[in-house]
């Protein structure tokens, strides 16, 4: 993993939770042991990518599984209201919450998005903001390294 001098605390941090996050995916390997996409069955007639009010199904299975990445593409379905599912911003900040507390830095980076916007259900945080944003970029998330150069 490469880390940005960012500060030995959010070093730590995040080193912790990407362990963590291992294990969880490590534990889960059948779910990502499949191919990208729907099934063949799916596509052949009435499954979740033909129907939009379950193209969430994927995605809710995969984050209850222990894959971060899953629960970061919930949070953003709520967010924007997409995948067949109602726009729900404070449930898109509890998912992109619990997908940074699992080491996954674009969900630190949404998060962050949030807390500088007061979205997501949560009060307008510039400084805790800033802290998301540079545990997103210790991840690698490039978007959030030019947030914190701004």
């Amino acid at each position: 993993m490469r880390v940005r001098k960012t500060g030995l605390g959010v070093t730590l941090i995040f080193a912790a939770l990407s362990a963590m996050s291992t294990r969880c995916v490590s534990a889960n390997r059948e779910l990502f042991a499949q191919p990208a996409g729907p099934a063949p069955a799916a596509n052949a007639g009435g499954g979740a990518a033909n129907d939009p009010h379950r193209a969430s199904e994927p995605r809710h299975l995969a984050c209850d599984r222990g894959d971060m990445r899953g629960c970061f593409d919930l949070g953003v379905c709520y967010e924007t209201g997409a995948c067949g599912l109602a726009q729900d911003a404070k449930r898109a900040g509890e998912l992109y919450k619990q997908a940074c507390y699992g080491g996954n830095a674009k969900g630190c980076a949404s998060l962050g998005d949030c807390c500088a916007n007061g979205a997501c259900g949560l009060a307008k945080n510039a400084r805790r903001a800033g802290e998301l944003f540079k545990l997103a970029c210790a991840g690698g998330d490039a978007d959030a390294c030019r947030k914190i150069r701004k």
